[in-house]
């Protein structure tokens, strides 16, 4: 499509085309990209110390700070007792002691 406007397609090094002949290197301009040679790729290249993930463009308020971490603290567990066997057990659950809930028998301790 080229030759018909008129224009000569350019190939690296003077080459008339692609394939230029038998041994040739086929894609000659691309040899040394460091994308393709295999290695260690330190500072501007790539690697641990080029990458990283982005910062923050400004220092964040500390009021901002704290109204995020508002809801990270731990909660107090409530804990009742068992009216069976007396023992701590949270709340609409069943006794891990005795094994049982509302006077009924949920989990046979004794098979455990």
């Amino acid at each position: 499509m080229i030759e018909k406007m008129g224009a000569k397609p350019i190939f690296p090094a003077g080459r008339e085309s692609a394939g230029a002949g038998p041994g040739a290197e086929p894609f000659p301009c691309i040899v040394g990209i460091a994308s393709l040679d295999s290695g260690p790729r330190t500072g501007a290249e790539g690697g641990s110390s080029g990458e990283s993930m982005p910062n923050p463009k400004r220092k964040l308020a500390k009021s901002w700070r704290g109204c995020r971490r508002s809801h990270d603290h731990v909660h107090v567990v409530n804990l009742s007792t068992c009216p069976r066997c007396s023992q701590p057990k949270m709340a609409h659950r069943v006794c891990g002691t005795c094994g049982y809930y509302k006077g009924e028998m949920i989990v046979d301790m004794k098979k455990l």
